[in-house]
């Protein structure tokens, strides 16, 4: 079957070829002539939008089990470079929020927190820090998603063993946002579910609704929420080595792997690829980890929390 039959992350040709325009490749590959740069390209899509072995590639395609390695490596780490100029908030955020806001009256939301477990096969010598609850091996991927289900931030540092709440904490944005202030625009917020902790940047729903007003805005928040598990549940059905499994030892190369399928995904946004087949939603995968850190929530988040709420019921009563 040829790649265009097996290719799950183009529907049409003309967004296949301005994407893969876009991959302006700047490492070494195997050759520079233009055709055998096209041809590592398409081995290397092939590989996450259908998770074949290496040998299922080469036995189609040609090339040895050794190559085609060798190319997946390499071009998934040049399509890794490249993620700072396509997993970034966009030059005017406050766009983020007008369009979140008309999901369902939430003001000043940039983005959707949540972490995904993808599954791996780590070295036995850190083997622990990778199994998860479900007692299989995963890297807890942090993403913060926008309203078009863009991914505007990934952090992959973190085996499935680490709680959601931990790798935030861990992460830059944590030392942006918490530490130094520095929020995309003043008064914005990131939407994150109970497991991690409310502050004046993080808004979480209200763990015991005192009031109707209370339980309408636990709804608006989860329906704007959750356009970060709809957000997985494309990436997922883009890449099927993201749902099945990366087959690779490297840590290291996993996580760069993750990251270029993100900027594939942000690449299939930006040039209006349509969806691909499949249900939107969230893995069961994707809960918590054993791994807890307690972080309570300060008076400041609660505050924000409280005009937030004031916020939308203003904005239902004008509707």
């Amino acid at each position: 079957m040829s790649y265009e039959e097996n290719s799950k992350l183009f529907n049409d040709h003309e967004n296949k070829f301005k994407i893969i325009a876009h991959l302006n490749l700047t490492c070494s590959l195997i050759c520079n002539q233009v055709f055998i740069k096209f041809f590592q390209i398409l081995t290397f899509l092939r590989f996450v939008g259908t998770n074949s072995f290496y040998h299922g590639i080469r036995d189609v395609n040609g090339p040895s089990i050794q190559t085609v390695g060798r190319v997946i490596q390499r071009v998934g780490n040049a399509i890794f470079e490249m993620r700072n100029q396509f997993i970034k908030w966009p030059q005017n955020p406050e766009t983020l929020a007008q369009d979140f806001y008309e999901i369902a009256g939430i003001p000043s939301v940039v983005g959707a927190i949540d972490g995904c477990h993808i599954l791996v096969s780590p070295p036995k010598e850190d083997e622990i820090s990778f199994v998860n609850r479900h007692h299989t091996h995963s890297i807890n991927v942090l993403c913060i998603a926008g309203p078009q289900r863009q991914i505007h931030y990934v952090n992959v540092n973190h085996g499935g063993h680490s709680h959601d709440s931990r790798v935030l904490q861990n992460s830059s944005v944590w030392q942006k946002f918490e530490v130094e202030g520095q929020l995309p625009f003043p008064g914005a917020v990131l939407l994150g579910d109970s497991g991690y902790p409310l502050r004046q940047w993080l808004i979480t729903p209200f763990s015991a609704p005192a009031d109707q007003a209370q339980q309408r805005f636990n709804f608006a928040h989860s329906k704007t929420w959750c356009i970060v598990e709809q957000t997985f549940g494309l990436l997922k059905n883009r890449f099927s080595c993201l749902k099945s499994g990366l087959r690779v030892k490297d840590m290291t190369l996993a996580g760069r792997l993750i990251i270029a399928c993100i900027v594939l995904h942000n690449l299939c946004i930006l040039h209006g690829a349509d969806e691909v087949e499949g249900e939107d939603g969230a893995d069961e995968e994707n809960q918590p980890a054993g791994d807890v850190v307690q972080v309570e929530n300060d008076a400041r988040g609660n505050h924000r929390q409280l005009q937030l709420l004031a916020q939308l019921q203003q904005h239902q009563r004008n509707i």
